[in-house]
């Protein structure tokens, strides 16, 4: 799977999982979401990683004999704020 197949997968995957959304989206609803989005992917293994040694918010990719620890944080306040400014937006 390429860049873009991977980057239109996670889009639209998040993308249907908004839509069914109302209200504000807590860290938790952002980031189950970006776990069941990434879960999607053929032949890549996502675990939470440990927050004891390696913080909130932190993730594994696993692909073959790849592997890539990927922090959500930035990803989830950008999510967050994105979802707030439709919803600002849709409620005037």
């Amino acid at each position: 799977m390429d860049k873009n197949e991977f980057s239109n997968l996670i889009f639209h995957s998040i993308m249907k999982e908004l839509s069914e959304m109302d209200g504000e989206l807590s860290d938790l609803d952002v980031k189950e979401m970006m776990f069941d989005s990434l879960n999607k992917m053929p032949n890549l293994i996502v675990e939470w990683a440990d927050s004891k040694k390696f913080g909130k918010n932190k993730i594994f990719l696993k692909e073959n004999n790849n592997i890539i620890l990927l922090d959500l944080t930035e990803i989830i306040a950008g999510i967050k704020l994105a979802w707030k400014e439709y919803q600002d937006s849709t409620n005037k």
